[in-house]
């Protein structure tokens, strides 16, 4: 089915394939994100402040980039993901079912 926009047409599959792309996507990034912090926890240590992203504030800087370059690239395709969804004029509790059926089958990783 497509719909009508202003400028052009929404192919609503298309956007529920993209949606469903995105979550996988970034759930894979999740999961990058863990593996990544997890060798960053067995070089320079578990200790200190729980930091959002980059996880430990003691981390060398390009650790933390790094980290947080793939933290946020997570949320941008949560993000993305959801847009085409709604876009697609599906709800958001049946994206949300979706996420949930995607951790299920690849995994979450940090973020979930």
């Amino acid at each position: 089915m497509r719909v009508k926009g202003s400028d052009m047409d929404i192919d609503k599959q298309q956007l529920v394939k993209d949606a469903e792309r995105k979550l996988i996507l970034a759930y894979a990034h999740s999961r990058a994100h863990s593996r990544l912090a997890s060798l960053a926890f067995k070089r320079y240590g578990d200790q200190g402040s729980l930091i959002s992203g980059i996880v430990r504030d003691h981390f060398p800087r390009p650790m933390k980039n790094s980290l947080r370059a793939i933290a946020r690239k997570v949320g941008k395709l949560l993000d993305e993901s959801l847009y085409d969804w709604r876009l697609a004029g599906k709800q958001r509790h049946t994206w949300i079912r979706l996420k949930d059926a995607t951790i299920a089958k690849y995994g979450k990783g940090y973020y979930g």
